[in-house]
């Protein structure tokens, strides 16, 4: 019954800070989509579980939420540091969800085929005395904790190397509500593997109370900090912006992160690069053109649309993740309309790109201007 109250308090807690959090997320046009999916999952899943409702079936597939919120999460975090997430991962996880899931929907398969009563409570099943019934709930629910245990561990990787780039208080706050996670994974993980029939239900509450402290520190820092995953730095080299007819309207070369300059043959690859992309844009392919990316080995070309399709953004790197991606979108949609209008007009763009500085720094921060190039 205590563990229910928690459960149904974790649940409420965690709906009430998801709608605070999407009203933050819009104010300061941040892309959370998978956390936002996966405390709305966990949420439903924990209030199902809380409710005890009575119908097998119905919580059988709805307690399958869970492990899928953890999911959600993986694809959060893997987005900070990776472009996408590594295949090995998303194809062994998804592979563990599955086999789970199919665990569980045997059950009442089998239940209907030795005409086993259905009038019971999901969580008689772990001491069910059938065999087959007791062995699929028990591995359905140990690759559950195996899921859990994998998902905030390589979250709490991540954030630690993120750590090593730059000492943010929120990435710290983040990284020690990860841990109070990775102790719940690995609770419920030893309990599944060695004390299933033992101390079951110590171990859930104690692991239950980690997750809500853990959820509670991830949750809260997002409220106080709701851009902070954007402040982490990514080795730029240049920034240049392009107006409608593709004339090249602002250039700005970047300090690298490493303070070690890049080499000369590097600089004379980005040299041609912006050559390249000048002569691509004006007499090719023109602002409107559907181009988002090029790889050129040592670094990476990444083109951005301005608002109604004004201009384009293209930003040189020594890297790329879906997070700076989502950053550039978000820079975008920071410029005011007076600004993309006179980017396309017979002006001294000189005027024009001490606010285009003023832009970029508003969005990153880190960035260190090393000298200014004018255009013709």
């Amino acid at each position: 019954m205590i563990t229910n109250i928690l459960i149904l308090s974790i649940s409420f807690t965690l709906l009430i800070l998801t709608g605070i959090i999407f009203q933050k997320s819009r104010k300061y046009h941040t892309n959370i989509k998978f956390l936002m999916a996966s405390l709305i999952t966990i949420s439903i899943a924990n209030t199902a579980v809380g409710l005890n409702l009575g119908n097998l079936i119905f919580m059988i597939i709805i307690t399958s939420l869970l492990p899928l919120g953890v999911l959600f999460l993986f694809f959060h975090y893997e987005q900070i540091s990776y472009p996408r997430p590594r295949l090995k991962f998303l194809i062994f996880l998804l592979a563990l969800y599955l086999f789970s899931l199919s665990f569980k929907l045997i059950i009442p398969l089998y239940m209907v085929l030795k005409g086993i009563s259905f009038n019971l409570d999901i969580v008689n099943l772990r001491q069910h005395n059938d065999i087959f019934i007791y062995t699929l709930f028990r591995m359905s629910n140990f690759l559950k904790s195996l899921i859990i245990l994998i998902v905030f561990t390589l979250a709490l990787s991540t954030m630690l190397k993120e750590i090593k780039i730059i000492k943010l208080r929120a990435i710290q706050i983040e990284s020690i509500g990860l841990i109070f996670l990775f102790i719940y994974g690995f609770l419920y993980f030893i309990r599944d593997l060695f004390f299933y029939d033992s101390y079951y239900d110590i171990l859930t509450f104690t692991a239950l109370l980690f997750s809500l402290v853990g959820l509670l520190l991830i949750i809260s820092n997002f409220i106080m900090h709701p851009d902070y995953l954007y402040l982490i730095p990514l080795p730029i080299f240049n920034f240049m912006i392009f107006n409608q007819g593709g004339s090249p309207c602002y250039i700005r070369k970047v300090k690298n992160l490493d303070k070690e300059e890049p080499t000369r043959d590097l600089e004379h690859l980005m040299a041609g690069a912006f050559t390249a992309v000048s002569t691509m844009f004006k007499e090719v392919l023109g602002a409107g053109a559907n181009i988002r990316y090029i790889d050129a080995d040592n670094f990476i070309i990444l083109v951005t649309s301005l608002p109604d399709k004004k201009g384009v953004l293209v930003v040189i790197t020594g890297g790329e993740t879906a997070l700076f991606k989502n950053s550039l979108v978000r820079f975008a949609h920071t410029w005011p309309p007076q600004l993309l209008n006179k980017i396309n007009e017979i002006v001294d763009l000189n005027e024009v790109r001490p606010k285009i500085d003023e832009l970029i720094k508003s969005s990153f921060p880190y960035v260190v201007f090393s000298q200014i190039n004018k255009t013709n």
